[in-house]
């Protein structure tokens, strides 16, 4: 319990810093304010996803119910990670060099970075290539929000919420 303090305190310290990183190579993270309404489409793509992913895979085996420290991990520190790497440096940099040769790479960015995304998760055990190809589908949503609100803040709350409504939807399916 002391953990999903601590990860509650955090993320509220992490959502003070909006628009403050801007040091040490930071800035390229993108953690930038956005309207609320880039916030709160970001939930509800992220929501709306995993309905379709969890509906998509509703006959798959869920396996076992993985402990809590996993779980949480799934849902809070894993998106922030992978958010910050992927569609905060990965794209900056992306952008930053891309801009040499193109006036507007935005979608040839968001594409390249889906498919490192997916590929990156190869490393899953298990995981099948229908599942890497839903990797690749909320990465290229993830990367559409980043694209468009030209912050992280918008991606982070969808995979988050993408990935509480995926476990909390294995979990009622292994019932």
């Amino acid at each position: 319990m002391f953990s999903v303090a601590v990860t509650i305190a955090l993320f509220a310290y992490f959502w003070m810093l909006r628009d403050k990183l801007s040091v040490m190579g930071l800035e390229y993270v993108h953690w930038r304010r956005t309207s609320g309404a880039w916030t709160i489409r970001g939930v509800i793509l992220g929501v709306s996803a995993a309905v379709g992913t969890a509906w998509f895979f509703r006959e798959y085996n869920m396996g076992q119910q993985p402990p809590f420290a996993e779980l949480w991990i799934a849902v809070t520190w894993g998106p922030l990670i992978e958010e910050v790497v992927f569609r905060g440096y990965l794209y900056s940099f992306s952008e930053q060099l891309l801009r040499r040769w193109m006036n507007s790479p935005g979608w040839l960015i968001v594409m390249g970075i889906a498919v490192i995304f997916a590929l990156s998760h190869l490393l899953k055990i298990g995981i099948t290539p229908v599942q890497v190809g839903s990797v690749f589908g909320t990465g290229v949503l993830f990367g559409w929000l980043r694209l468009r609100s030209g912050s992280t803040v918008p991606p982070v709350c969808a995979h988050i919420s993408y990935n509480s409504v995926i476990y909390l939807a294995a979990a009622l399916l292994r019932q």
